[in-house]
């Protein structure tokens, strides 16, 4: 992975359908973390479909797979980055196919929602997060 960031196009791209798709509905574009909330995606949607080693989940998650490929592709080629990281598809997918094993149970829909709000409010999270006197933790947390 590049140290080197890249500038984060215009928000009009989101216009064009391949992009909007691409970034999972927008929602690469709204953290620094777009992976992640990409990956996370993939939980209500196996919700939806149902994951139970169903020949209909596996159907649904080998035509999100073919339809994403040309996508993300026009999508790269719409942002003109190669692998951009608003493009999302691949980490939603990914999550899809690992879910297909075990599918997500609501308790750890919830878990998921609570990790979000770690990632963008901070301030939740439980305190003390700094206390030295846990073993092997310095206290230093860079924060």
């Amino acid at each position: 992975m590049s140290s080197q960031r890249v500038a984060r196009p215009s928000a009009r791209l989101l216009r064009d359908p391949a992009v909007f798709f691409a970034s999972g509905a927008g929602i690469g574009w709204l953290s620094r973390f777009p992976g992640t909330l990409g990956s996370l995606l993939a939980f209500p949607l196996a919700l939806l479909v149902e994951p139970e080693g169903s020949s209909v989940y596996w159907l649904f998650v080998a035509v999100f797979v073919a339809v994403g490929i040309p996508l993300t592709g026009r999508a790269a080629v719409r942002i003109g980055i190669a692998d951009a990281p608003w493009i999302v598809w691949d980490e939603i997918a990914g999550q899809l196919i690992a879910l297909g094993r075990d599918p997500p149970q609501p308790a750890a829909l919830a878990a998921c929602v609570y990790f979000v709000s770690l990632l963008r409010y901070p301030e939740t999270r439980p305190h003390p997060l700094d206390r030295p006197s846990w073993p092997g933790w310095s206290g230093d947390h860079g924060g």
